[in-house]
């Protein structure tokens, strides 16, 4: 979904709130046999690489040199329990969630808990960024980008078909996402640590 035209009213909002790195990620060109080596040293045990001349794990400066996110700011922690994500999603994103929705003929499921399927999500911001949009709409797109990039990138769901929309409670408003450690919060998940309380 993430493309490198991102639309200039929507990355300053993304720039502001200091994830503008991640933009870049999906350029970065990868070397698979070096992620084949990581993947077959890797210690879950110990949460760390093998390798023949000594052991290593992931850090804070990785985080912010590779992924190009703050490692500096207020720990994540928010609700990991709410009654209705589908109104935190209707205010912030625009578009109102069903737990279910019909298509095809059947009910397919659109959100469980706090995931919202990515397919449909993306849907909605299929289209570009009209000129005359209002500041509100560029926001609704900057989140919605900045979503992406945070369920897509750092805390990925292992489908990859859902994105938790829990994040966006940092975003509100917009300008509160700078505040925060986003890397502190990947590499804790990366070593099995607790990113949100309830």
């Amino acid at each position: 979904m993430l493309e490198r035209g991102v639309n200039p009213r929507i990355a300053a909002y993304i720039t502001d709130a200091r994830l503008d790195g991640l933009l870049r990620v999906p350029n970065i060109d990868i070397d698979h046999a070096l992620i084949t080596t990581l993947v077959e040293s890797w210690q879950p045990e110990t949460h760390s690489f093998h390798l023949p001349h000594d052991e290593m794990t992931i850090t804070l400066q990785d985080m912010e040199v590779i992924m190009g996110v703050p490692v500096v700011g207020l720990p994540i922690v928010g609700f990991t329990h709410m009654d209705n994500w589908a109104n935190l999603c209707a205010e912030l994103l625009r578009h109102r969630l069903s737990d279910r929705e019909v298509g095809g003929g059947k009910n397919t499921a659109v959100m469980e808990g706090e995931k919202v399927k990515a397919k449909w999500l993306e849907e909605r911001f299929s289209n570009p960024l009209p000129i005359d949009a209002t500041k509100v709409l560029v926001q609704q797109y900057a989140r919605f980008y900045i979503l992406e990039m945070l369920a897509g990138m750092l805390f990925m769901d292992k489908s990859g078909e859902w994105h938790s929309i829990m994040y966006l409670q940092f975003f509100n408003p917009i300008s509160n996402g700078k505040k925060y450690s986003w890397g502190s919060a990947e590499t804790a998940k990366q070593i099995g640590g607790a990113v949100l309380l309830e």
